[in-house]
């Protein structure tokens, strides 16, 4: 009878065991397959790219850039991005898998920051997700913008958990490498830019000079700066300046105008005066003085040519608006 009873015991226990085993292995293979059903679901952004080519001349007022896109341009950097992150995918809804993991090893997102102070104009690069630290969850969003303020170049950067999920904004200061609290900035739309052009509007000279620059060489002017041309009717043309007095100037910029991703004037040493009295003399024919712009009177209709800032300040002043 004792035989029996402690057989029976034996059996019990093995079957225990034996369904304790059962349902291990049925864990393992539900882990195994939330985590291949994750990996299966995330994916990586990558962001490389090519080198641009940069210039600073005329006594380090003027900087041109080519041969790149979505770069930003400041006072003493120009900047780009490198990584290799995670990207959300918000339909990853298993409960042992987490929204936003911390970031791994393999994991980077790097500014890269021209210095064009330095002759080679060589990158430092700075890891924003290594700033944040070992337990940081959050990725930087490819979206970015530089700021000048109180002489110094500061990047703006959005991170987030997810792709519609928390999100917060940084500023990283390009000269130290380092984040700063982004409320010391206060409202980022109240930031002046450094760049105006009001004072050399007068008599629609501005508007005509824009023209000008567009038909002429497929050149997009903007308060400071130059870029391509990108509207439609002018995409069939080559950005060209070999016929102006730029190329003279500046033979190897010229040849790479095609290219051109901008040329501006650096924001410390602007001066809306030297940019426009450049502007007619860079970008006219060969030879001459200044580029052929007129002042036009809205009352009379009479065109006046404008040669320099000084006698469109001049003009200005004898046809008040």
């Amino acid at each position: 009878m004792k035989r029996k009873k402690a057989m029976a015991t034996f059996v019990v226990a093995l079957a225990i065991v034996g369904l304790c085993f059962f349902l291990l292995q049925q864990n393992q293979k539900t882990r195994n397959y939330s985590e291949k059903k994750a990996e299966s679901k995330r994916t990586y952004i990558d962001a490389k790219k090519d080198s641009p080519r940069i210039h600073v001349f005329d006594d380090s007022k003027f900087v041109f850039v080519a041969q790149a896109e979505g770069l930003q341009y400041g006072q003493d950097y120009v900047t780009d991005i490198t990584g290799h992150q995670l990207e959300f995918q918000d339909d990853i809804d298993d409960q042992n898998v987490p929204k936003a993991p911390l970031v791994g090893a393999d994991e980077n997102f790097k500014v890269l920051a021209y210095d064009l102070n330095e002759p080679s104009y060589k990158a430092k690069e700075i890891d924003v997700l290594k700033l944040l630290g070992k337990d940081n969850q959050y990725r930087v969003s490819h979206n970015q913008k530089l700021y000048y303020v109180n002489d110094k170049d500061y990047l703006h950067l959005i991170i987030h958990k997810s792709n519609f999920g928390s999100s917060k904004d940084i500023m990283l200061d390009l000269s130290s490498g380092q984040l700063m609290d982004i409320q010391q900035f206060g409202d980022l739309k109240q930031v002046p830019s450094p760049y105006g052009n009001r004072d050399i509007a007068f008599g629609g000279v501005y508007k005509e000079l824009r023209q000008k620059l567009a038909e002429n060489y497929r050149l997009y002017l903007v308060s400071g700066y130059i870029e391509k041309d990108l509207s439609e009717k002018n995409m069939d043309k080559e950005v060209d300046v070999s016929n102006t007095n730029f190329s003279e100037l500046y033979p190897e910029i010229a040849k790479d105008m095609k290219n051109i991703s901008r040329l501006y004037f650096r924001p410390k040493q602007y001066s809306s005066k030297e940019w426009f009295d450049k502007l007619l003399y860079w970008f006219a024919p060969k030879g001459q003085d200044a580029l052929e712009v007129y002042a036009t009177d809205p009352v009379t209709g009479e065109r006046t040519q404008i040669k320099s800032y000084d006698a469109l300040q001049a003009w200005a002043a004898e046809h008040p608006e």
